[in-house]
């Protein structure tokens, strides 16, 4: 794909890209690299994210944002390249005369190569955007300061929204043990079946659903189990029980749990992701979860659902002859972080 296409699909201000999407763009950069495309590698590394590397100097270059009343934070400019509000709006991708002209009230290089970003202009109220926030923030990125107090979670919660910080499942893995989380569960009423000569709306089954509280903020973990089957002979591996979410971050999102297979499952199969594994991998046993799951799906996931989405565990049956799909017992059990006050 073209990098330039990429970047500015990215950098859209209608799309919000999760971390799965950020991490495939990334790869792109090394393919890039090894096809000595140097300016494409860099456009695809500025647009993921995630390469501190993205623009020469980027991790050595010091940055200052400079906020009404006089106050000033000290950084780098590759922290600042972790949320999107500079992103997008203070490095702009386009080479476009109009874009640097409007920017030369906000961007002006120090005689000592300082890169200051001049913010004075907000109209926000200290306790919503301050000087003291930000340092904190970034603090907590950095992983080199002790957990926020809980007190201040609202408020840095706010700004990482507000900011876009590209990263929220790291932003969610530092915060955790200052959270309490709270549970909601839903379960399979009855026995579902598909056939191969059911319509292609019949095939389609939804085994349970659920709709995040009024006071969700995150989804930590899920985690999904249920008796899942086919016709227990011939061709298998092919029905596939997915999640279908309904965001308002993304809209429609569906992720592969498990594809059924007679010969290899258990009786009940189990699949979680998420709490205190997230981003560390699956164990190294759940080899059949791990061969089914998309696991960096799933997780992307749990960084955009938010209250009103609704979550559900999906089956379908092919239309191939013969084939048959079963679910009994289904369950769906969320751990999520309730808003911060």
């Amino acid at each position: 794909m073209d990098a330039d296409v990429m970047s500015t699909f990215l950098f859209h201000e209608r799309i919000q890209a999760n971390l799965s999407m950020r991490k495939r763009v990334l790869k792109l950069t090394e393919a890039a690299r090894e096809a000595n495309l140097l300016a494409a590698a860099q456009t695809y590394a500025h647009a993921s994210g995630l390469a501190p590397d993205w623009g020469t100097g980027a991790i050595s270059r010091k940055a200052r944002v400079l906020l009404p009343g006089e106050a000033r934070v000290e950084c780098c400019v590759a922290e600042l390249e972790l949320f999107e509000l500079f992103r997008e709006k203070l490095f702009p991708v386009e080479d476009d005369e109009m874009i640097h002209q409007a920017l030369k009230n906000v961007l002006s290089t120090t005689a000592d190569d300082v890169l200051e970003v001049d913010l004075t202009f907000l109209a926000l109220p200290q306790s919503v955007f301050s000087a003291a926030h930000l340092e904190q923030l970034l603090a907590v990125i950095r992983a080199d300061a002790p957990l926020p107090p809980a007190a201040t979670l609202s408020v840095l919660d706010g700004l990482v929204e507000e900011l876009g910080f590209v990263n929220m499942q790291k932003y969610m893995q530092i915060t955790a043990p200052h959270r309490v989380t709270r549970a909601i569960q839903q379960s399979q009423s009855e026995r579902q079946r598909a056939s191969h000569s059911d319509s292609r709306e019949k095939r389609a089954l939804v085994l349970c659903s659920a709709t995040l509280p009024s006071d969700c903020w995150r989804v930590y973990s899920m985690r999904i189990s249920g008796r899942w089957t086919d016709q227990g002979w011939g061709n298998t591996n092919i029905n596939k029980v997915e999640i279908r979410a309904v965001t308002a971050r993304a809209g429609l999102v569906y992720v592969q749990l498990h594809s059924v297979d007679w010969k290899s499952d258990k009786s009940r199969t189990e699949v979680s992701f998420g709490g205190t594994q997230l981003g560390q991998g699956l164990d190294e046993e759940d080899e059949q979860v791990r061969k089914n799951l998309d696991l960096e799906g799933a997780e992307s996931l749990l960084e955009i659902l938010t209250e009103g989405d609704l979550v559900q565990i999906t089956m379908g049956c092919v239309g191939w002859s013969g084939h048959r799909a079963q679910a009994e017992d289904t369950r769906l059990e969320i751990e999520y972080f309730p808003y911060a006050v």
